[in-house]
């Protein structure tokens, strides 16, 4: 439906960050924004914005002023989630309406509280992509147009007290602040050690989402296939040069981020391996996982099989998101490559890089009928959640500063301040799994077995590429050096045929 009046809409933005998985709030129209927990990159498609917008236009009738809607997934795999609506601008600290002004003012004070408000005009792709979109207020600008991942982002460090953890490795005691790097060199043993995740999420919280509103004025035009395209060659750039490019790694090797609904309360629930149940962390419910499901999945590693960037789908009555890639086993903490196992084993690997451990097995015999090609595991979670009936009362821990024994009960937090010495304890995955279920999607390999087809033989099968991707003329016309025995077989017939011609000439001479 086309309008010509002027008219708002407000928009909060959130994207899986391709990084660490956490949700990344998109606070503006913005290409690129960093995960503030694991520095990664993401870029923010220009054409999902367009979908967002699309959203707000074609259901504004169905909205109700002041009140918000949510939707998710924006785009195919459920990587991006929206919460809308079509309210004028109000204030984030105070809630009063803010004066209507254009985006010729630029940022102003709010009237009643005096809050910094942001306003100005899109500016590039975006104005040039959805030129009914005339003005943003309390949006993020497009400061740069690719953060170095390298950068360092400012912690304000007075809000954390430093936190213990013991060394993987010699079990000495670690101090952790937010200033330690993710990669932390033991003073006692020297070994690099990985800071967990939910501990590295404390010390680094990520920013919030943020709403932020965006006028239109005239409709909402439908944006040219030609730059549709390129957009989304523009895209896949950006999605390389801020992630790197993935290795290319054996077809054999699938990489899944699992997780399924709730029914009780829609929360997503982990599936990090072949499980025979899960639970929710939010409500607790417990949901059995039928062995063909899981093994399905696991299934889709064969050769001919695709693999998604993110999907939603039915398996009978469960309801799955699932990512995957096809690059074998990495240190979900620093990224080195894991070493390599003969299908079978049942054993835990070191990472070369730093000390996390991760386990890797076989497919369980009763899901093998369903797994396809499937044999090896590799990160999986083996232990199956603790069931709500058969969580201990308590767990006893010895402080890593004091040495004395902490009693540990399923509403202890993960980071516990010892009652004797006053520090602040952080309780391994071992102890706190016991405790509580799996509350976070973690990436779980499975090796197929296969080896990859023999390589194609660029020399004979491809046309060589100039740097933008299109065939290059000189290079396809010019002549391949033909091998030993085809140069053999044109000199034959080279010769014969010169021959033939000479004994034309020479007739045609001996006629005159």
């Amino acid at each position: 439906m086309q309008r010509s009046a002027s008219r708002w809409g407000y928009l909060e933005i959130t994207r899986t960050c391709i990084g660490c998985g956490r949700k990344l709030p998109i606070n503006g129209p913005v290409e690129l924004v960093r995960c503030a927990s694991c520095f990664t990159v993401n870029p923010m498609p220009m054409m999902v914005h367009g979908q967002v917008l699309e959203i707000v236009e074609d259901d504004r009738e169905k909205a109700v002023e002041g009140e918000v809607i949510s939707q998710s997934p924006v785009a195919a795999g459920g990587v991006y989630s929206l919460t809308w609506g079509i309210h004028a601008p109000k204030c984030r600290e105070c809630g009063s309406l803010l004066p209507d002004v254009g985006p010729e003012v630029g940022d102003y004070p709010c009237p009643l509280c005096r809050t910094a408000i942001s306003n100005f005009a899109p500016t590039g792709p975006y104005q040039k992509l959805y030129p009914a979109v005339t003005q943003v207020v309390l949006g993020e600008r497009e400061t740069r147009t690719n953060p170095p991942a390298d950068e360092q982002i400012s912690v304000d460090q007075s809000k954390s007290k430093p936190v213990l953890m013991a060394c993987q490795n010699c079990g000495g005691s670690l101090s952790i602040t937010a200033a330690t790097p993710r990669l932390h060199l033991c003073e006692f043993c020297g070994a690099k050690v990985g800071i967990p995740g939910e501990l590295w999420e404390r010390l680094h919280p990520v920013d919030s989402t943020r709403g932020w509103y965006v006028r239109f004025q005239g409709p909402l035009t439908e944006v040219p296939s030609d730059l549709e395209m390129q957009m989304n060659r523009r895209f896949d750039e950006l999605s390389l040069g801020s992630a790197g490019r993935p290795r290319p790694g054996p077809s054999r090797w699938a990489k899944l981020e699992v997780a399924l609904k709730c029914r009780q309360c829609g929360n997503h629930v982990p599936v990090n391996g072949p499980l025979p149940h899960v639970v929710c962390g939010q409500c607790g419910s417990l949901r059995e996982l039928p062995p063909e499901h899981v093994a399905g999945i696991m299934s889709w590693v064969g050769d001919d099989q695709p693999c998604f960037d993110g999907t939603a789908f039915r398996s009978g009555q469960y309801r799955f998101q699932m990512k995957s890639t096809r690059v074998p086993p990495t240190c979900e903490v620093c990224g080195s490559d894991l070493p390599l196992v003969e299908p079978g084993a049942d054993t835990t690997i070191p990472c070369p890089g730093c000390t996390a451990r991760y386990s890797s097995f076989s497919v369980p015999e009763h899901m093998r009928p369903h797994a396809g090609t499937a044999k090896q595991l590799y990160c999986a979670q083996k232990e199956p959640d603790p069931l709500p009936d058969a969580i201990p009362e308590s767990l006893g821990f010895g402080c890593p500063s004091c040495g004395a024994k902490l009693t540990i009960t399923s509403e202890t937090g993960r980071v516990h301040r010892c009652e004797f010495c006053s520090t602040d304890v952080f309780f391994p995955d071992e102890l706190w799994t016991r405790l509580h279920p799996v509350t976070r999607v973690h990436p779980w390999w499975v090796d197929a077995v296969i080896e990859p087809p023999p390589p194609v033989d660029e020399e004979e099968d491809e046309d060589e590429l100039d740097d933008e991707g299109v065939v290059d003329p000189s290079a396809q016309s010019a002549a391949r050096p033909p091998d030993s025995e085809k140069r053999g077989l044109y000199l034959i017939f080279g010769a014969v045929g010169v021959a033939l011609v000479v004994a034309a000439v020479l007739t045609f001479l001996g006629k005159c």
